[in-house]
């Protein structure tokens, strides 16, 4: 029950993809499996107890009375409970912030590694998504800075939009064109605009490190995780909110062979840090120091 086989909607689009149907929550448990030496076969010889559900898909698949996301709350919270019983520290991976979804349960002091916080409790990862098919080579980097995709969350696009309406070597558009579109967009950008969505993280971000395109993430919480271990200043920027955008942006258009190079910091920094099965060793990491 609390870990469902499948997702009955599936976001983003990428994970729509044959055998995209799986996120951050089943990376983990899936990688956990795999590891000598971290696993025990007594609880009372254990440091941490780790839950683990699924929970974007428990959230999604179990409907309340109303026929919305997000029953089975009693049914969580009970299983939360027998998790925090055992009197040892326990944690646990969600790809959203369950602390304010389902903020009704008693979470005790669980710890939680959160991809896309909404509040100020948990430990952030990566908001991830299944790879997308994107070209070797050399590209055409038409735009300074780019965005397509719904302008319609926060805000916080709204006033990006805003902020570049006019400049002639931006583009942002409201629009869905296909994953071909949005890769080949990123491929002609030296810059992603990577603003936030209803949570603290982006999908964008990670997409635009896979492809090589500098991320410029847009929140007003750094979410960008395991920065003990991981220099974000090399490899991507980051501006708490889009007013000013515009005139950021101008202090790159001189240095466009920096953005180049950080480009491919992001592309290196993801593939050996931060995809599928890569970030996961982080969060022993972040176990380690508490």
């Amino acid at each position: 029950m609390f870990q469902p086989d499948h997702q009955d909607y599936i976001w983003p689009p990428q994970n729509q993809v044959q055998g995209g149907d799986y996120g951050v929550e089943q990376s983990f448990d899936w990688w956990l499996q795999d590891q000598s030496g971290l696993l025990v076969d007594r609880i009372d010889e254990a440091d941490w107890l780790y839950l683990p559900v699924y929970f974007n898909r428990f959230y999604i698949n179990t409907l309340d009375e109303e026929g919305r996301w997000g029953g089975g709350a009693d049914l969580l919270a009970e299983q939360v409970h027998d998790a925090l019983g055992y009197g040892i520290p326990v944690f646990t991976i969600s790809e959203a912030d369950e602390f304010v979804l389902h903020d009704q349960i008693d979470w005790g002091d669980l710890l939680m590694f959160i991809a896309s916080r909404r509040g100020d409790r948990g430990i952030d990862i990566p908001l991830l998504s299944a790879l997308h098919d994107a070209p070797d080579g050399g590209t055409n980097r038409r735009w300074l800075a780019s965005f397509v995709g719904s302008l319609g969350t926060d805000g916080t696009r709204t006033v990006m939009q805003e902020e570049l309406k006019g400049r002639r070597d931006c583009s942002v558009a409201n629009d869905n064109n296909g994953s071909e579109y949005f890769v080949n967009l990123m491929l002609d950008s030296y810059i992603a605009l990577c603003p936030r969505g209803m949570g603290g993280q982006s999908f964008r971000m990670y997409e635009a490190m896979q492809i090589g395109t500098v991320p410029l993430y847009i929140s007003d919480v750094d979410c960008r995780p395991f920065r003990n271990w991981i220099d974000w200043d090399i490899c991507s920027l980051y501006v708490p909110t889009a007013e000013g955008l515009n005139e950021y942006l101008d202090n790159f258009v001189p240095n466009k062979d920096r953005l180049l190079k950080m480009g491919e910091l992001a592309r290196r920094t993801y593939y050996d840090h931060l995809m599928y099965g890569k970030w996961c060793k982080y969060v022993i990491r972040e176990l380690s120091l508490l």
